[in-house]
């Protein structure tokens, strides 16, 4: 198995469930054959951070009311190497700024479970996997730390809107049932998209959808 795909898996199986480790199993035979195939881990790199940037984050920016910004980071040009990830540097800092500006300054994170929702949200949607690979790219640091901020900036504005009810009441239960309900369905899309990203990490020399 490459080295990065395995990476990928690993990191992505720590936040499933058992149920749902078992979308993971028609990709093991196709990943076992990429054992001799490091020759294409850029690839694989550009196509993890390229996923972050115009797949992932705009998705949470759009749950979280902010569908222009959504549009712009969609809109930008493929990631394929260090001089597009500049270019699209200055956009995505822009949005993280952006959204980070409108999480209720109000909101105790640390105390809140809702944001634990938000986190686990996330896991489950891939992005903790999606960076590992995205960090191999050269000149794609600075991009990875932007677009996570935003998709985790974004999931916690959703997820403390849902939950803010029963946060206020100090009923914890409540707001993370709140928060999970609310972040779920974008989690689950994000999910089936995640898959798509390991398909075209499997086969490099095919251009992602």
């Amino acid at each position: 198995m490459d080295s990065v795909i395995e990476a990928f898996i690993g990191r992505w199986q720590e936040h499933l469930v058992d149920a749902d480790r078992q979308m993971l199993a028609p990709y093991l035979e196709p990943v076992i054959d990429t054992a001799d195939d490091d020759d294409h881990d850029e690839t694989r790199g550009w196509y993890a951070l390229d996923w972050l940037v115009r797949v992932h984050a705009p998705a949470w920016l759009e749950l979280a009311g902010l569908p222009a910004s959504a549009a712009e980071l969609r809109a930008l040009p493929k990631l394929r190497a260090a001089s597009a990830a500049a270019s699209a540097l200055p956009s995505l800092e822009k949005v993280r700024d952006l959204v980070g500006a409108c999480l209720d300054t109000s909101w105790d994170a640390a105390k809140d479970p809702a944001k634990d929702a938000a986190e686990k949200a996330l896991g489950v949607a891939g992005l903790p996997a999606a960076m590992d690979v995205a960090r191999t790219t050269t000149g794609g640091m600075r991009i990875v730390v932007a677009a996570a901020s935003i998709a985790r900036t974004a999931s916690q504005i959703v997820a403390w809107q849902a939950g803010r009810a029963a946060t206020v009441r100090a009923d914890w239960t409540l707001s993370w049932e709140a928060a999970t309900r609310s972040l779920a369905p974008t989690r689950t899309r994000l999910q089936h998209s995640a898959l798509r990203l390991l398909e075209k990490m499997i086969d490099p020399t095919r251009e992602p959808r």
